[in-house]
Formats: C-alpha cells, structure tokens, sequence
C-alpha cells in the first residue's frame, strides 16, 4: 500500500528507482511504467529463438497467449526480440479479460487467428496452465520442460516434451 500526502512534490521509491512527481504527472502512471521497466529487464529472450521463429512464421500461423497484467510490457519485449511482427495474433490477459488456463483466452487465439484447435499446436512452460488450458480445448501441446520437471500427478501428459524452444522445428516438420 502506498500513502500519499498532498504536496507539490510526491517522491516514492520503487526497486531501488527514485520518482519525482510534479503537476499533472500521474503517481500511478509512473509506478506501471517502473513496473513495466523492470519486468521487461527480467525477461530473457534466448538469441536462437528469433531465427527459428522466422523460420516457423513462412509457414505457419503464429499467435501468442500471455498471462501478462500489462500489454505493453509484453509488447516491448517482443519488440525488443524483434519478434513481435511474426506473430498473427498476440493475445494478452489484461486485454481480453481472461487468463490461462481459462479457455476463453485460447479461444480467442483461435478466433483471431482462424485456426482450428484439432491442427493446432499450443507451446508453453507451464504444465499446469499452457498444457492443461491448450489440452481443454482440444489443442495438442507442447511442454517446454528444461529441467526435466517430473509430471505432477493427474496432469495429462503434453503431447510433446521439450526442453529448448529449438526442438520445436523438428516437431512441426513431422506434423
């Protein structure tokens, strides 16, 4: 919880960043700005992903499906990868309303896409939401699993198991 005093001049500190407020800029616009900046600094986008996504978007209809609280950051680090362009449809929980494993979100992948969910193959790194929210479609999935993770009990098991997104161009080519 934040508590402001009324004065000319708000200061709050986030994540070690020192704010300075004045006139009309609005406390709450710079504290999700900050939040956006920071969350995009902790996301990593591994170098080989880019060139195996444009590979995959020549022939394939790709869309993205995150959990995110804030388009915008999502947004940015694709922009930053470079990435954003390949994607036919990008589908953000703050925006629709809906997150995974909801399968409203999925759904609306597919609308924007005019895919259908039996040709469809939904990837994420999460078992319990990208597997089980693609699965309750009728999509098949594939689980990024780079630990090794075992398989929680009454989890249906992915249609694929990988542990590097490049793994996924062999998967699609025998599709």
């Amino acid at each position: 919880m934040i508590k402001m005093m009324k004065s000319k001049v708000h200061r709050a500190t986030v994540t070690g960043a020192d704010l300075n407020y004045e006139g009309s800029v609005a406390l709450d616009e710079a504290l999700i700005e900050a939040h956006r900046h920071e969350l995009a600094k902790a996301a990593s986008f591994p170098a080989h992903h880019r060139p195996l996504l444009q590979v995959l978007a020549r022939e394939h209809c790709l869309a993205v499906v995150s959990n995110f609280d804030y388009s915008p950051t999502a947004l940015g680090i694709l922009d930053a990868a470079g990435v954003r362009e390949l994607f036919a449809a990008i589908v953000v929980s703050d925006e629709v309303g809906w997150r995974k494993p909801r399968p409203d979100i999925f759904h609306e992948a597919l609308r924007r896409t005019g895919a259908e969910p039996h040709g469809t193959l939904f990837v994420g790194d999460r078992i319990d939401i990208d597997v089980a929210g693609a699965h309750a479609v009728g999509m098949d999935a594939a689980w990024i699993n780079p630990g090794r993770e075992a398989l929680p009990s009454g989890v249906a098991p992915p249609s694929y198991e990988i542990r590097d997104l490049a793994e996924l161009e062999a998967i699609v080519a025998r599709r």
